[in-house]
């Protein structure tokens, strides 16, 4: 499964304040979720800015603060090899290619340039943010084109729950359907 997240600002060093930031970014020009994971087998796996974290599905309810998570079942899932942390620079360049998708998008403005070559947010093949991680492991065609908003509406995604956490708590209202494969009709 695939949870799609509404994250809250981690002022705690500067991977993760830069992490916020470009999550703050991504939600206010998405106007929209900013954050995925996958829930497999009782396990969180999420990107961080450490790389790809996994933890035990009930310490992270208690170590989370959301104010809202959709959980998704996507018609495939296979969780895959974790992929390199991104650096410092590689978020500075999704940032610029967030500004630039959106000056293109919302103003008509080309200011030129691709990253890797490809339109959208895209990064180097080698590292992944959390919405690439999760449609790798959701088997989506291009994976680094994703947002935490393409899974919401992606059709082979089906919306299973939706609950809120409060830190120290764990699930404070919702309910989080467990099972990690569909279930055949």
């Amino acid at each position: 499964m695939i949870l799609v997240i509404t994250n809250s600002l981690d002022l705690s060093g500067i991977k993760p304040f830069l992490l916020s930031l470009f999550s703050l970014l991504l939600r206010l020009v998405l106007n929209g979720p900013n954050h995925t994971a996958n829930l497999y087998d009782g396990r969180v796996y999420e990107m961080t800015g450490a790389g790809c974290k996994d933890t035990e599905l009930q310490e992270w309810l208690r170590k989370t603060n959301r104010k809202s998570v959709k959980v998704l079942r996507p018609e495939e899932f296979e969780l895959v090899e974790r992929p390199k942390r991104y650096d410092h620079f590689g978020l500075v360049q999704m940032l610029f290619q967030l500004v630039k998708w959106w000056l293109k998008k919302k103003l008509g403005l080309d200011i030129g340039g691709t990253w890797n070559g490809r339109d959208g947010v895209p990064m180097p093949e080698s590292v992944a943010v959390c919405t690439k991680y999760s449609a790798l492991c959701a088997k989506r065609p291009n994976p680094h084109l994703y947002t935490p908003e393409a899974f919401l509406n992606d059709p082979s995604m089906e919306l299973v729950g939706e609950f809120s956490t409060r830190q120290g708590v764990g699930i404070v209202s919702g309910s989080l359907p467990i099972e990690t494969k569909r279930q055949p009709a």
